[in-house]
């Protein structure tokens, strides 16, 4: 499970997605129903408003009890460090086609001829 913050006002369209933290989460939508829902009938809305409560609940219980803050931090860190080597790694097999050497990749990331 991941929040990510795409609607912040100072976000453009081409903008890359910034992660939050589950605790930065907490109480969302708690008091107040989601815009999308500001003209549904009161009930449906109090009966929403009850569902995100159980869910800030549930939320909760796991940043304190299963470590959920540390696990989404971990985790965020393993998917950058990926997608960083493997922009790396097809820089590299660029380069080295640019360079004159024909050939393709062996699947473990070098270039054979």
């Amino acid at each position: 499970m991941f929040w990510f913050a795409n609607d912040l006002p100072d976000q453009g369209l081409n903008d890359h997605y910034r992660a939050l933290k589950p605790s930065d989460c907490f109480g969302a939508y708690t008091d107040d129903v989601d815009p999308r829902f500001r003209d549904m009938d009161k009930s449906f809305k109090d009966k929403l408003i009850d569902a995100m409560r159980w869910e800030d609940t549930q939320l909760r219980k796991h940043v304190d009890k299963h470590r959920l803050e540390q696990w989404a931090t971990t985790t965020i860190k393993l998917a950058e460090d990926t997608i960083n080597r493997i922009a790396d790694q097809a820089t590299e097999d660029g380069a080295a086609i640019a360079n004159g050497v024909n050939g393709t990749t062996n699947g473990n990331g070098s270039v054979k001829a």
